[in-house]
C-alpha cells in the first residue's frame, strides 16, 4: 500500500489497514505499507503496530511488477 501521499491517519484508517492484513492473509497474500513519513512511522511503534506490518521505503520491484 503506497503511502506517500498520507499526511496522517486516524484509528479508523488503521482499523481498515488491519482489517485489509488480515484479509490478506487469510488469502495467503502480502501486504507491505511504503512510503510512509516519519510521523506517519512514528505513530505505527507508539501504537507497536510497526511490527503487525511489514514497511518498507520504497516500493521495491516486486511490488512494482504487480502493477
Amino acid at each position: 500500500v503506497d503511502l506517500t501521499q498520507v499526511e496522517m491517519m486516524g484509528s479508523q484508517a488503521l482499523g481498515v489497514l488491519i482489517n485489509l492484513r488480515k484479509a490478506i492473509l487469510a488469502n495467503k497474500g502480502k501486504l507491505v505499507l511504503f512510503g510512509l513519513n516519519t510521523d506517519l512511522m512514528e505513530m505505527l511503534k507508539i501504537t507497536r503496530l510497526d511490527a503487525l506490518f511489514t514497511i518498507a521505503k520504497a516500493k521495491s520491484a516486486e511490488v512494482a511488477a504487480m502493477g
